[in-house]
């Protein structure tokens, strides 16, 4: 049974058939694991990390030491080796991640560039050595043409530069 129309405010008039109508904001959300993607890559990174920490107990005879130069090691690495979950929306960028969250709105970035692996903003019309440290990353998990696309109407066609050619191993 449906309520009675409120007076005071004809819009209250709609039924509910027509509020589930309205489309909810755009959203794209993807997850990507970078050591996943090339095993031979993760293999060689982790015995490195295993040779290093190898070398700091052989070297100052504390298996705590080499054990704790590890850890930092792995540490540092957080974003290769665990997930990070990307979100992208009318409002913003959010990257999730093991040791937070970090949001930014579309209003801070005026440019962005695209290449094989990913996607990233920066807040300089031109290149600066800054971007990468004020910029955000967003790497693709097979869904590249869907994120360029989302981007490209968030900021605008005039705001995407030109190739970057980045060597792919």
């Amino acid at each position: 049974m449906e309520a009675p129309p409120d007076p005071v405010n004809p819009a209250s008039a709609a039924s509910t058939d027509d509020r589930a109508i309205s489309t909810p904001p755009e959203k794209l959300t993807w997850s990507v694991r970078p050591c996943t993607m090339d095993r031979k890559r993760c293999v060689f990174v982790i015995a490195v990390i295993a040779l290093f920490g190898t070398g700091v107990v052989l070297v100052t005879r504390d298996l705590f030491l080499g054990m704790l130069s590890i850890v930092i090691l792995f540490g540092s690495l957080h974003g290769y080796f665990f997930t990070a979950s990307y979100s992208l929306s009318d409002q913003g960028v959010e990257i999730k991640g093991p040791f937070g969250t970090h949001r930014r709105e579309w209003g801070r970035f005026k440019s962005f560039w695209v290449d094989p692996k990913g996607l990233s903003l920066s807040p300089f019309t031109k290149r600066s050595w800054l971007e990468h440290y004020r910029g955000m990353r967003l790497l693709y998990s097979g869904n590249k043409d869907e994120v360029v696309k989302f981007v490209t109407k968030a900021m605008g066609k005039e705001a995407r530069r030109g190739q970057r050619v980045t060597p792919v191993s």
